[in-house]
Protein backbone atom coordinates (compact mmCIF):
# COMPACT_ATOMS: atom_id res chain seq x y z
CA UNK A 1 0.00 0.00 0.00
CA UNK A 2 1.32 3.17 -0.95
CA UNK A 3 2.07 5.63 1.70
CA UNK A 4 0.62 9.31 1.01
CA UNK A 5 2.84 11.90 0.66
CA UNK A 6 2.34 15.14 2.52
CA UNK A 7 2.46 18.76 1.18
CA UNK A 8 6.03 20.54 0.72
CA UNK A 9 6.36 23.25 3.41
CA UNK A 10 5.63 26.70 1.76
CA UNK A 11 9.18 28.66 1.05
CA UNK A 12 9.73 31.24 3.97
CA UNK A 13 9.15 34.93 3.15
CA UNK A 14 12.53 36.33 3.06
CA UNK A 15 12.93 39.80 4.79
CA UNK A 16 12.81 43.26 3.07
CA UNK A 17 16.01 45.25 3.71
CA UNK A 18 15.61 48.35 4.63
CA UNK A 19 16.25 51.13 2.86
CA UNK A 20 18.81 53.28 4.09
CA UNK A 21 18.54 57.01 4.48
CA UNK A 22 20.88 59.73 3.71
CA UNK A 23 20.78 63.43 4.29
CA UNK A 24 21.19 65.77 1.45
CA UNK A 25 22.69 68.90 1.41
CA UNK A 26 23.54 72.29 -0.23
CA UNK A 27 27.13 73.55 -1.10
CA UNK A 28 27.52 75.47 2.40
CA UNK A 29 26.54 71.46 3.56
CA UNK A 30 23.49 72.53 4.99
CA UNK A 31 21.07 69.71 5.56
CA UNK A 32 18.17 70.22 2.83
CA UNK A 33 16.13 67.11 3.14
CA UNK A 34 16.17 63.19 3.30
CA UNK A 35 15.87 60.96 0.42
CA UNK A 36 15.83 56.88 0.61
CA UNK A 37 18.60 54.89 -1.37
CA UNK A 38 17.32 51.80 -3.15
CA UNK A 39 18.26 48.27 -0.84
CA UNK A 40 19.79 47.03 -3.88
CA UNK A 41 22.15 49.48 -4.56
CA UNK A 42 23.02 50.41 -1.29
CA UNK A 43 22.39 47.81 0.89
CA UNK A 44 23.71 44.61 -1.04
CA UNK A 45 25.78 42.14 0.43
CA UNK A 46 29.89 42.80 0.83
CA UNK A 47 31.69 40.39 -1.68
CA UNK A 48 34.99 41.28 -1.20
CA UNK A 49 36.89 39.19 -3.92
CA UNK A 50 34.06 40.65 -6.09
CA UNK A 51 35.54 43.80 -5.62
CA UNK A 52 39.13 42.67 -6.07
CA UNK A 53 38.40 41.05 -9.35
CA UNK A 54 37.02 44.59 -10.50
CA UNK A 55 39.79 46.29 -9.41
CA UNK A 56 42.00 44.15 -10.95
CA UNK A 57 41.14 44.06 -14.25
CA UNK A 58 40.44 48.12 -13.74
CA UNK A 59 44.37 48.26 -13.11
CA UNK A 60 45.42 45.93 -16.05
CA UNK A 61 43.81 48.02 -18.13
CA UNK A 62 45.50 50.90 -16.98
CA UNK A 63 48.91 49.17 -18.04
CA UNK A 64 50.62 50.94 -20.83
CA UNK A 65 52.43 47.54 -21.41
CA UNK A 66 54.88 49.38 -23.76
CA UNK A 67 57.96 47.32 -22.21
CA UNK A 68 60.18 45.54 -24.17
CA UNK A 69 63.24 42.94 -25.05
CA UNK A 70 65.46 42.48 -27.56
CA UNK A 71 65.69 39.13 -29.36
CA UNK A 72 67.93 37.52 -31.19
CA UNK A 73 66.23 39.46 -34.79
CA UNK A 74 66.58 42.91 -33.02
CA UNK A 75 69.97 42.96 -31.02
CA UNK A 76 72.91 44.40 -32.89
CA UNK A 77 75.52 41.80 -34.78
CA UNK A 78 76.19 39.78 -37.94
CA UNK A 79 74.04 36.77 -38.49
CA UNK A 80 77.62 35.24 -40.37
CA UNK A 81 78.71 32.78 -38.47
CA UNK A 82 81.45 33.25 -35.99
CA UNK A 83 83.82 30.11 -37.54
CA UNK A 84 83.59 26.90 -39.21
CA UNK A 85 81.18 23.80 -38.24
CA UNK A 86 83.76 20.82 -37.14
CA UNK A 87 87.77 21.50 -37.12
CA UNK A 88 88.30 23.80 -34.15
CA UNK A 89 87.54 22.12 -30.93
CA UNK A 90 85.21 25.28 -30.15
CA UNK A 91 81.46 24.10 -29.57
CA UNK A 92 79.33 25.08 -32.46
CA UNK A 93 77.99 28.18 -32.68
CA UNK A 94 75.73 29.80 -35.76
CA UNK A 95 75.96 33.83 -34.95
CA UNK A 96 77.26 35.87 -32.59
CA UNK A 97 73.55 37.05 -31.76
CA UNK A 98 72.79 34.09 -29.88
CA UNK A 99 71.13 33.81 -26.82
CA UNK A 100 73.86 32.14 -25.23
CA UNK A 101 76.31 34.68 -25.66
CA UNK A 102 77.29 38.06 -23.72
CA UNK A 103 75.12 40.88 -26.26
CA UNK A 104 72.94 38.18 -27.53
CA UNK A 105 69.17 38.37 -27.80
CA UNK A 106 66.91 37.87 -25.02
CA UNK A 107 64.79 34.19 -24.93
CA UNK A 108 60.87 34.61 -23.99
CA UNK A 109 61.47 38.57 -22.64
CA UNK A 110 58.93 40.65 -22.15
CA UNK A 111 57.30 42.26 -25.60
CA UNK A 112 54.72 44.88 -25.87
CA UNK A 113 51.35 43.73 -25.36
CA UNK A 114 47.65 45.00 -24.20
CA UNK A 115 47.37 44.18 -20.38
CA UNK A 116 43.45 44.30 -20.58
CA UNK A 117 40.78 41.74 -20.06
CA UNK A 118 37.04 41.70 -19.94
CA UNK A 119 35.07 41.17 -16.67
CA UNK A 120 31.30 39.88 -16.93
CA UNK A 121 28.87 42.58 -16.57
CA UNK A 122 26.87 41.28 -14.44
CA UNK A 123 30.07 40.67 -11.99
CA UNK A 124 31.01 44.26 -12.73
CA UNK A 125 28.09 45.78 -11.88
CA UNK A 126 27.62 43.74 -8.37
CA UNK A 127 31.15 44.55 -7.60
CA UNK A 128 29.95 48.42 -7.70
CA UNK A 129 27.01 47.89 -5.82
CA UNK A 130 29.38 46.12 -3.11
CA UNK A 131 31.58 48.55 -2.66
CA UNK A 132 28.67 51.59 -2.66
CA UNK A 133 27.28 49.68 -0.17
CA UNK A 134 30.32 49.43 2.24
CA UNK A 135 31.25 52.80 1.55
CA UNK A 136 27.89 53.75 2.29
CA UNK A 137 27.77 51.82 5.64
CA UNK A 138 31.31 53.74 6.58
CA UNK A 139 29.60 57.37 6.63
CA UNK A 140 31.56 58.11 2.97
CA UNK A 141 28.85 59.03 0.82
CA UNK A 142 27.71 62.36 0.71
CA UNK A 143 24.77 63.41 -1.43
CA UNK A 144 24.69 67.33 -2.81
CA UNK A 145 21.77 68.98 -3.90
CA UNK A 146 23.97 70.68 -6.84
CA UNK A 147 27.62 71.84 -7.23
CA UNK A 148 27.35 75.35 -7.42
CA UNK A 149 30.49 75.72 -9.91
CA UNK A 150 29.18 78.21 -12.73
CA UNK A 151 32.39 78.52 -14.61
CA UNK A 152 35.55 76.16 -15.13
CA UNK A 153 37.24 77.75 -11.85
CA UNK A 154 39.47 74.84 -9.58
CA UNK A 155 39.11 77.39 -6.68
CA UNK A 156 35.63 77.05 -6.51
CA UNK A 157 35.23 73.66 -6.35
CA UNK A 158 38.08 73.00 -4.10
CA UNK A 159 36.25 75.67 -1.83
CA UNK A 160 32.98 73.73 -2.17
CA UNK A 161 34.99 70.34 -1.23
CA UNK A 162 36.72 71.84 1.73
CA UNK A 163 33.01 73.17 3.31
CA UNK A 164 31.83 69.50 2.60
CA UNK A 165 34.71 68.35 4.72
CA UNK A 166 36.03 66.25 2.20
CA UNK A 167 39.74 65.60 2.35
CA UNK A 168 41.72 62.96 0.41
CA UNK A 169 40.39 61.19 -2.88
CA UNK A 170 36.69 61.51 -3.61
CA UNK A 171 34.74 60.69 -6.68
CA UNK A 172 32.61 63.25 -7.69
CA UNK A 173 29.68 61.97 -9.94
CA UNK A 174 27.09 63.90 -11.46
CA UNK A 175 23.92 62.43 -13.50
CA UNK A 176 24.10 65.58 -15.64
CA UNK A 177 27.69 66.85 -15.47
CA UNK A 178 28.61 70.53 -16.63
CA UNK A 179 31.28 71.17 -18.56
CA UNK A 180 32.70 73.97 -15.71
CA UNK A 181 32.43 70.90 -13.07
CA UNK A 182 34.19 68.56 -15.47
CA UNK A 183 37.23 71.69 -16.21
CA UNK A 184 37.24 72.25 -12.54
CA UNK A 185 38.00 69.45 -11.76
CA UNK A 186 40.74 68.27 -13.57
CA UNK A 187 43.77 70.34 -11.52
CA UNK A 188 42.08 69.45 -8.17
CA UNK A 189 44.70 66.88 -7.21
CA UNK A 190 45.31 64.53 -4.15
CA UNK A 191 48.02 67.27 -3.21
CA UNK A 192 45.70 69.80 -3.14
CA UNK A 193 43.11 68.48 -1.38
CA UNK A 194 45.52 67.36 1.55
CA UNK A 195 46.75 70.86 1.68
CA UNK A 196 43.83 72.01 3.00
CA UNK A 197 43.23 69.51 5.69
CA UNK A 198 46.01 71.14 6.89
CA UNK A 199 46.37 73.51 10.05
CA UNK A 200 46.31 77.07 8.56
CA UNK A 201 50.01 78.16 7.98
CA UNK A 202 51.86 74.41 8.33
CA UNK A 203 51.40 73.30 4.29
CA UNK A 204 54.90 73.07 3.25
CA UNK A 205 55.89 75.72 0.70
CA UNK A 206 58.70 73.67 -0.79
CA UNK A 207 58.24 69.91 -2.41
CA UNK A 208 60.19 66.75 -2.87
CA UNK A 209 59.31 64.65 -5.50
CA UNK A 210 60.18 61.47 -6.02
CA UNK A 211 60.73 59.92 -9.30
CA UNK A 212 58.77 56.69 -10.20
CA UNK A 213 60.45 55.98 -13.46
CA UNK A 214 57.96 56.62 -15.64
CA UNK A 215 57.57 59.83 -16.36
CA UNK A 216 55.45 60.57 -13.56
CA UNK A 217 56.97 62.10 -9.72
CA UNK A 218 54.86 61.81 -6.67
CA UNK A 219 55.23 64.39 -4.07
CA UNK A 220 56.58 62.99 -0.86
CA UNK A 221 57.31 66.15 1.05
CA UNK A 222 55.43 64.54 4.42
CA UNK A 223 56.83 61.50 3.91
CA UNK A 224 60.35 62.63 3.92
CA UNK A 225 60.30 65.21 7.00
CA UNK A 226 60.17 68.08 5.29
CA UNK A 227 56.95 69.61 5.63
CA UNK A 228 58.17 72.93 6.64
CA UNK A 229 56.90 76.19 5.83
CA UNK A 230 59.19 79.55 4.61
CA UNK A 231 59.74 81.64 1.73
CA UNK A 232 63.11 79.92 0.79
CA UNK A 233 65.00 81.04 -2.24
CA UNK A 234 67.69 78.16 -2.78
CA UNK A 235 68.86 74.86 -1.87
CA UNK A 236 71.93 72.93 -2.04
CA UNK A 237 72.42 69.63 -1.44
CA UNK A 238 75.58 67.05 -0.64
CA UNK A 239 77.08 64.55 1.64
CA UNK A 240 78.65 66.72 4.23
CA UNK A 241 78.54 63.58 6.84
CA UNK A 242 79.95 60.90 4.20
CA UNK A 243 77.59 58.26 4.82
CA UNK A 244 76.01 57.48 0.94
CA UNK A 245 73.58 59.84 1.46
CA UNK A 246 72.67 63.53 -0.19
CA UNK A 247 71.83 66.00 2.23
CA UNK A 248 70.04 69.50 2.06
CA UNK A 249 70.91 73.24 3.10
CA UNK A 250 67.74 75.44 2.49
CA UNK A 251 67.71 78.99 2.81
CA UNK A 252 64.61 80.52 3.53
CA UNK A 253 63.41 84.15 4.47
CA UNK A 254 62.70 83.32 8.01
CA UNK A 255 65.72 80.71 8.86
CA UNK A 256 68.13 78.86 7.26
CA UNK A 257 67.82 74.67 7.87
CA UNK A 258 70.21 72.04 7.53
CA UNK A 259 68.46 68.36 6.78
CA UNK A 260 70.51 65.68 7.66
CA UNK A 261 69.19 62.37 5.07
CA UNK A 262 68.63 59.36 7.25
CA UNK A 263 68.34 56.79 4.52
CA UNK A 264 65.54 59.10 2.79
CA UNK A 265 63.95 60.41 6.09
CA UNK A 266 65.48 64.15 6.46
CA UNK A 267 65.94 65.69 9.88
CA UNK A 268 65.98 69.32 10.77
CA UNK A 269 70.03 69.51 12.72
CA UNK A 270 70.46 72.60 11.88
CA UNK A 271 71.19 73.74 15.92
CA UNK A 272 73.22 70.60 16.70
CA UNK A 273 75.75 71.37 14.29
CA UNK A 274 76.16 74.87 15.00
CA UNK A 275 74.83 76.66 12.45
CA UNK A 276 74.00 79.95 13.57
CA UNK A 277 70.27 80.55 13.11
CA UNK A 278 70.65 84.78 13.82
CA UNK A 279 72.07 87.39 11.41
CA UNK A 280 72.04 84.46 8.17
CA UNK A 281 68.65 84.21 8.55
CA UNK A 282 67.70 85.96 5.27
CA UNK A 283 69.50 83.65 2.89
CA UNK A 284 69.61 84.12 -0.71
CA UNK A 285 72.57 81.49 -1.87
CA UNK A 286 74.27 78.17 -0.01
CA UNK A 287 76.79 75.75 -1.70
CA UNK A 288 78.31 72.50 -0.54
CA UNK A 289 82.02 72.74 -1.25
CA UNK A 290 85.22 71.40 0.31
CA UNK A 291 87.37 74.42 -0.21
CA UNK A 292 90.51 73.34 2.03
CA UNK A 293 90.43 69.76 0.37
CA UNK A 294 90.13 67.35 3.11
CA UNK A 295 87.78 65.16 2.09
CA UNK A 296 84.96 66.80 3.64
CA UNK A 297 81.98 69.08 2.03
CA UNK A 298 82.13 72.71 4.19
CA UNK A 299 79.38 74.97 3.49
CA UNK A 300 78.72 78.66 2.19
CA UNK A 301 76.08 80.91 2.84
CA UNK A 302 75.36 84.11 1.02
CA UNK A 303 72.52 86.57 2.65
CA UNK A 304 70.36 89.57 1.51
CA UNK A 305 71.91 93.29 2.17
CA UNK A 306 73.02 94.00 5.43
CA UNK A 307 73.24 90.21 6.40
CA UNK A 308 76.61 88.36 6.62
CA UNK A 309 78.17 85.97 3.92
CA UNK A 310 79.28 83.04 5.98
CA UNK A 311 81.40 79.98 5.44
CA UNK A 312 81.71 77.65 7.73
CA UNK A 313 84.54 74.48 8.07
CA UNK A 314 82.79 70.85 8.70
CA UNK A 315 84.30 69.37 11.57
CA UNK A 316 82.89 65.65 10.97
CA UNK A 317 83.04 64.33 14.62
CA UNK A 318 81.87 60.59 14.92
CA UNK A 319 78.76 58.31 14.30
CA UNK A 320 77.93 61.23 11.10
CA UNK A 321 77.27 64.33 13.11
CA UNK A 322 79.24 67.05 11.91
CA UNK A 323 79.95 70.62 13.41
CA UNK A 324 80.03 73.75 11.23
CA UNK A 325 82.22 76.59 12.30
CA UNK A 326 82.43 79.79 10.99
CA UNK A 327 85.74 80.88 9.55
CA UNK A 328 84.63 83.57 7.03
CA UNK A 329 81.78 86.47 7.49
CA UNK A 330 81.98 89.61 5.22
CA UNK A 331 78.67 92.06 4.35
CA UNK A 332 78.69 91.63 0.46
CA UNK A 333 75.15 90.37 -0.61
CA UNK A 334 73.03 88.05 -3.11
CA UNK A 335 73.81 84.56 -4.57
CA UNK A 336 76.70 82.93 -5.51
CA UNK A 337 77.65 80.78 -8.28
CA UNK A 338 79.88 77.86 -8.25
CA UNK A 339 82.42 77.16 -10.55
CA UNK A 340 85.62 74.71 -10.97
CA UNK A 341 88.58 75.61 -12.39
CA UNK A 342 91.76 73.65 -11.54
CA UNK A 343 90.02 71.37 -9.27
CA UNK A 344 89.12 74.12 -6.92
CA UNK A 345 85.44 75.27 -6.11
CA UNK A 346 85.66 79.26 -6.42
CA UNK A 347 82.72 81.58 -5.22
CA UNK A 348 81.17 84.66 -6.76
CA UNK A 349 79.32 86.92 -5.04
CA UNK A 350 77.03 89.80 -7.25
CA UNK A 351 76.90 91.98 -4.80
CA UNK A 352 80.35 93.31 -5.27
CA UNK A 353 81.13 91.52 -8.56
CA UNK A 354 84.25 89.96 -6.72
CA UNK A 355 85.60 86.77 -7.21
CA UNK A 356 87.25 84.45 -4.20
CA UNK A 357 90.02 82.15 -5.68
CA UNK A 358 91.20 79.34 -3.05
CA UNK A 359 94.20 78.87 -3.74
Amino acid sequence: MAEKKGKAAPPRPEKETPSPKVAVVNSANETVREIQLSPDVFAAKANAHLVYEAVKQHRAGARRGTHMTKNRALVSGSGRKPWRQKGTGRARVGEARNPLWRHGGTVFGPQPRDYSYSMPKKARAAALRAALSQRLAEGAVKVVEAFAVEAPKTKDLAGILARLGIAGKAVVVDHQPKDALVLSGTRLDETSRRERSWTAGEAPTNRLYRNDHDGSFTDVTEKAGLRRTGWSSAVCAGDYDNDGWLDIFVTSYGQNVLYRNRGGRFEDVTATAGLATTGTRWGSGCSFLDHDRDGRLDLFVANESNQANNLYKNLLVENGVADFEKIMANYMSNAEVREKMQGYTDMYLTGRREVYKLL
